[in-house]
């Protein structure tokens, strides 16, 4: 068992059992190849959005042995002073490569398998709490969820290195904290931010032990700026190597304002509030565990980054207003 926080609440968090999954959970095992099953069945036929085309682009370069495009190659590019650089970060299309030696219909598999791991350690977390695992299905079963995984996009593989990012942390497991952070960090520019909510939740979280001098709080700092230092020189790293320069390639000067702004609120505010209220219905109830065991990262994470994005340039859409409600988380 961790030890107990002098003056925190208690975590409900233990180490994860030895036991193997399959024999642990066999509903939680059956309802995955269920999934998977229906995925395999319905394989998508071609890319859904811009972003699909900018991952699958990059790393069909760096397949053939190159990083920086063309004019003829096709994916999403930004024009700099270091000439045309991918737009999306490097990370994601290095996680696609290996599937698309493979096929190139197998740059799917990217999500349907950061989906099942997002469910799976969901399930332990669940478990930890003294609720059973199978629970943890639902999360295949959001109709968010279930569209991203028939994408090439990062999405999924952020949430699933976020949700394991903050289990690594809060159970002290540094190396995993530190490896998921940069993870966390460089496949998605707002990686960083999710990063800095978990990680500021838990300083909140652990205050009363660090007043009191406690070695198992203070270990746990130490375990958040390794992890936060480590997450920041990963995206120096990759992005000097890819764009040469140390930040993201991203180009919002068509705008005229940042992306993030008071001017957008009135637009995408309203339909971020349709969906924490309307789907699947009441989404935003997923906050209660986290508040009932006073884990203050995820608080943060989920009302922190939820606010920022109702000031963020666009929302995604799609043809019906149920499309676009299922695609705006």
């Amino acid at each position: 068992m961790t030890a107990q926080i002098p003056g925190g609440p208690r975590s409900g968090l233990s180490r994860f059992s030895p036991v193997p999954l399959w024999r642990e959970s066999p509903a939680l095992i059956l309802g995955i190849a269920v999934w998977l099953a229906a995925m395999a069945l319905y394989w998508p036929q071609g890319l859904s959005f811009e972003d699909d085309t900018g991952y699958v682009g990059e790393a069909k370069l760096l397949l053939s042995g190159r990083i920086l495009p063309r004019p003829e190659d096709p994916g999403v590019w930004n024009r700099t002073t270091h000439g045309m650089v991918p737009q999306y970060p490097l990370l994601g299309s290095l996680l696609l490569v290996p599937l698309l030696a493979i096929t190139p219909r197998a740059v799917f598999a990217l999500g349907i398998l950061a989906a099942v791991a997002l469910c799976v350690t969901a399930a332990r977390v669940l478990k930890l709490w003294g609720t059973a695992g199978p629970w943890a299905l639902l999360l295949l079963a959001h109709p968010t969820v279930v569209i991203m995984a028939r994408t090439a996009t990062a999405d999924l593989p952020l949430a699933a290195f976020t949700l394991g990012a903050w289990w690594a942390l809060r159970e002290g497991r540094r190396g995993a904290s530190m490896i998921l952070f940069a993870l966390m960090f460089a496949v998605k520019p707002v990686g960083f931010i999710l990063g800095a909510a978990l990680v500021g939740g838990e300083c909140l979280r652990i205050l009363p032990g660090l007043l009191a001098r406690d070695s198992d709080a203070q270990g746990r700092l130490v375990t958040s700026l390794l992890s936060i230092s480590l997450g920041f020189a990963f995206i120096f790293a990759i992005n000097e190597i890819a764009t040469g320069r140390l930040w993201f390639s991203y180009d919002h000067r068509f705008l005229g304002t940042p992306p993030f702004w008071f001017s957008h609120f009135p637009e995408t505010a309203p339909a971020h509030v349709r969906t924490v209220l309307l789907l699947p219905p009441l989404l935003i109830v997923g906050a209660l565990p986290y508040w009932r065991r006073r884990e203050v990262g995820p608080l943060c994470l989920i009302f922190g980054f939820g606010l920022m994005m109702c000031f963020y340039f666009f929302v995604d859409h799609g043809t019906t207003r149920i499309e676009s409600m299922v695609l705006a988380p």
